[in-house]
């Protein structure tokens, strides 16, 4: 703290004493303060020799019999209470991992916004676009409501667990940077760049043949959690897959028993079957590696 910042709050905690004694304290304090200045002491080390301003002024206002029981209001007591709770956890978390205060609250702040993007995703992918998707494959069968609200469980309950693991990685990514101050890489950079890395995830080059023994990976946890996922993803895939093939048979059989086709409705079908062939192909591709530690 300045010399002028100090007097200024003395200044205030002395509005108690009248003006004119109020003013030859502030002159005595500054003029002290002057003295340290010129023998050599910084102006921050000179300041910080009185300790604290609110005690130094209790101790002058309780010298002038003043009561001082009643100088700090309700918000007043409030407001410290708030920094001494801010500055234990502000120290709690610098212990825990280099963090200030202000970087907490920007990581809560990115997770509020990756839950909010998530959110706003299960709205277009599973509450649109997989109704639709359902509703048009098992429309053919009766029953078909049945059918496709439990489908539609099955790809909330795989958009759920997609979206822990996308929200695990990003925010580690999020921690990471924040705990190395590199916090200029905002959250839409890392969520952009964790979905580039899962897509290219089989680019990276092979492993060596024979690792040497402090080279060799240890399980991970995560491989095993990417294997459920994966395992969830097909499900829902595989079912859509049969469900587009019988439908297929179906619309076959229609047309040879009554002479009627829908080209409309065979390409839409054939669609289903190709997409469907293709989204297990690429989970298949996405199944993590087996590394032969043994070698």
């Amino acid at each position: 703290m300045l010399k002028s910042e100090f007097l200024d709050l003395l200044n205030q905690k002395l509005s108690l004493i009248n003006d004119k004694e109020k003013e030859d304290i502030i002159l005595e304090y500054g003029t002290y303060i002057d003295d340290k200045i010129a023998s050599g002491v910084s102006e921050e080390e000179a300041v910080a020799g009185f300790g604290d301003v609110d005690e130094l002024a209790k101790e002058i206002l309780s010298a002038y019999k003043i009561n001082t029981d009643s100088m700090d209001p309700l918000s007043s007591k409030a407001d410290k209470t708030i920094d001494k709770v801010y500055a234990k956890l502000e120290g709690m978390f610098s212990k825990l991992g280099n963090f200030s205060m202000n970087e907490i609250f920007h990581i809560i702040f990115d997770a509020f916004v990756l839950v909010l993007i998530l959110w706003i995703g299960k709205l277009i992918v599973v509450d649109l676009l997989c109704r639709i998707v359902l509703s048009m494959i098992f429309s053919f069968f009766a029953g078909f409501y049945a059918i496709t609200d439990f489908m539609l469980s099955l790809c909330r309950l795989l958009y759920v667990c997609i979206a822990i693991y996308f929200f695990v990685k990003v925010m580690a990514k999020r921690v990471e940077r924040y705990r190395l101050h590199a916090n200029h890489v905002g959250v839409m950079d890392d969520i952009k760049e964790t979905w580039n890395d899962n897509i290219k995830s089989n680019d990276l080059p092979p492993t060596p043949d024979r690792p040497l023994y402090h080279e060799r990976k240890v399980h991970h946890v995560e491989s095993d959690i990417l294997k459920v996922i994966l395992v969830f993803a097909m499900i829902p895939v595989s079912c859509i897959l049969i469900g587009s093939g019988i439908g297929f048979v179906v619309m076959i059989y229609v047309s040879m028993m009554y002479a009627t086709t829908s080209l409309g409705l065979y390409c839409i079908d054939i669609a289903f079957v190709l997409g469907s062939l293709a989204i297990l192909l690429m989970l298949f591709r996405a199944w993590p590696k087996k590394v032969d530690t043994n070698a």
